[in-house]
């Protein structure tokens, strides 16, 4: 007579710990203890942009700088794309215009607050153009200045 094996074991049965899925007993403990780890893992990782070997990590006042910088730059390819307008929008030219002066004075402040050489000073003199810019522009277009 061939015995089958049972697959399950029958209620008030005791059966011997089987290796499952890669765990004893349990099939999805394992998986899930992997994928804890895992997701632990990646959460306390820092996320920052590419370094160069032996540079140091950016300061936080480095790293509010350069958004906005992007920021800065971003309106201020805004407020040229609005020159082509055949009537300005002065009420938008305005507010591009202030913010992108605004956003140079914040980068010049930081600046203030780093080391010699920082890549914020060029910053701070790009944003002081820009903004000098911004206004001469938004004059031309005939949008007073506040």
């Amino acid at each position: 007579m061939i015995r089958r094996l049972a697959i399950a074991c029958g209620a008030g049965e005791l059966c011997s710990a089987r290796n499952i899925a890669g765990g004893f007993g349990n099939p999805l403990r394992v998986p899930i203890l992997i994928v804890a780890l895992v997701l632990a893992g990646c959460s306390s990782a820092r996320h920052e942009g590419p370094q160069r070997p032996g540079e140091p990590p950016p300061s936080s006042g480095e790293q509010d700088a350069e958004r906005a910088y992007d920021e800065l730059r971003r309106l201020d390819a805004d407020l040229l794309r609005s020159d082509a307008q055949v009537t300005p929008d002065c009420q938008r030219v305005d507010q591009l215009r202030d913010t992108i002066c605004a956003l140079a004075a914040r980068i010049c402040q930081i600046e203030e607050r780093q080391p010699a050489g920082s890549v914020v000073s060029a910053h701070c003199a790009d944003s002081k153009a820009r903004c000098k810019s911004a206004i001469e522009r938004a004059q031309a277009r005939g949008c007073p200045k506040k």
